[in-house]
Formats: structure tokens, C-alpha cells, sequence
């Protein structure tokens, strides 16, 4: 299919991937307009190329668009390395501080409750403790007013 005036400038089966390079250019000030998203949850039933969402430019902004989207998607990952989650084994990139599988630190292999979780769980182990004796409390008065209410109408 062809826009009079536009030129396709990007496709995808991922339709937040398309909508999101087309917040890019309109926040570069490159108006974007995205067709066939409609056929995208028909992927698997049509054909890939048929089912792609498409980000469409006017031709006359096309370069300019075409270098944003090079330059934004330019990611220098000669730096980046994989490794090992101490606590289950699962493969982490470096940018990362926590496990995405355990949430374990990626430094101790611990998985540590954030100060204030910790905190509130500590503050409901200890509001929680006195909170058991209640019932007992009100039982035990209960009891001890029924005693001594049988013993006043029996002894009189």
C-alpha cells in the first residue's frame, strides 16, 4: 500500500515498538502516521509481511526521520556481558543490579528486602503480637466477671 505523499520508514509485528518510534519522530517534531495495525492480531494467521504494523513519513521529512531513527537505535553494546545469578544460575546482563528471574543481588547472590518492606514487616510482627492477647484478655475478664457475679446472686 502507498500514501500519496508519505514513504514507510519502519514496519513491526510489535505494535508498541510502532507506536513507540512514532512518539519518537513526533516528539522531534516529524509527523508520523502508523497503518495496518489493525491486521497485527492477525499475525499467524496472515502472513508476517501482511500483519506488520507501519510507520509512515512525509516523504519531504523521510531523511531526517531515517537518521533519527539510526541514531536512536544506535546501542554500543561491545561493553555489555552476560553473567551468572549466584542464586539461581540465570544469565544477567551488567546494566543490571538484580536478577530479573530471583530478584537476588547481583553483587551477594541475597535477595534483600528493601529497608521500608522490612521495616513493615517488623512493625506488623510487633503490632500483631499484642493483638493475640486480646481475646484472651476479654475471655479471661469475661470469666472472672462471671465468677464473682455467680458468687454475689449464690450468696445472697
Amino acid at each position: 500500500m502507498k500514501k500519496e505523499g508519505y514513504v514507510k520508514i519502519y514496519s513491526t509485528l510489535n505494535i508498541a515498538e510502532a507506536h513507540t518510534i512514532k512518539f519518537l519522530f513526533e516528539n522531534n517534531g516529524i509527523e508520523a502516521v502508523i497503518e495496518n495495525q489493525e491486521m497485527n492480531p492477525f499475525f499467524g494467521m496472515v502472513a508476517a509481511k501482511d500483519a506488520e504494523a507501519q510507520v509512515w513519513v512525509p516523504e519531504n521529512a523521510s531523511k531526517e526521520a531515517a537518521a533519527l531513527l539510526a541514531e536512536s537505535s544506535s546501542v554500543d553494546l561491545a561493553h555489555i556481558r552476560l553473567y551468572k545469578c549466584r542464586r539461581c544460575g540465570e544469565m544477567v546482563c551488567t546494566l543490571f543490579d538484580y536478577c530479573w528471574n530471583c530478584m537476588a543481588s547481583m553483587k551477594t547472590g541475597r535477595v534483600d528486602l528493601p529497608l521500608e518492606e522490612s521495616q513493615a514487616d517488623e512493625e506488623k510482627k510487633q503490632s500483631r503480637f499484642p493483638a493475640l492477647y486480646i481475646p484472651f484478655v476479654i475471655i479471661i475478664a469475661l470469666m472472672l466477671i462471671g465468677f464473682v457475679v455467680s458468687r454475689f446472686f449464690r450468696g445472697g
